[in-house]
């Protein structure tokens, strides 16, 4: 049924053609667990984890991180430098200074659905 948190998540021919298409692939964790919560051992799993299903389903290496909840720390922070990705991105909003961003605690920024292409940029603009 479609209210089950399963029927939420996609399957790889799905996310295989959002990628066909042009979207990219990166890692949001293997079975979203807030990582700090976790042990060590576990943090490197989930990690390791997704990073590693994502390159065995699609033959991409995600860069990316979206920490699950937005939740981290430095270990977890350690972890992703450790596996190879270029940056993350925190559930904390804002823009950053290009000159002065921590790679791996990035800001973003919501976008809705609703949003036109001129709103956006006028969003952007604003900050």
């Amino acid at each position: 049924d479609g209210n089950s948190p399963e029927a939420w998540h996609m399957v790889w021919e799905e996310i295989l053609c959002l990628y066909n298409m042009g979207w990219s692939i990166q890692s949001h964790g293997w079975s979203h667990t807030a990582l700090q919560l976790l042990k060590l051992e576990e943090k490197e799993y989930e990690i390791s984890k997704s990073t590693s299903d994502i390159y065995q389903h699609s033959g991409v290496c995600p860069r990316y991180y979206a920490y699950p909840f937005g939740g981290y720390d430095e270990d977890v922070k350690n972890i992703i430098i450790k596996e190879g990705y270029l940056g993350a991105v925190t559930v904390n909003k804002g823009i950053e200074n290009i000159q002065t961003v921590d790679l791996y605690r990035i800001k973003r920024i919501g976008v809705k659905s609703k949003y036109s292409a001129r709103l956006l940029k006028k969003k952007l603009a604003s900050r």
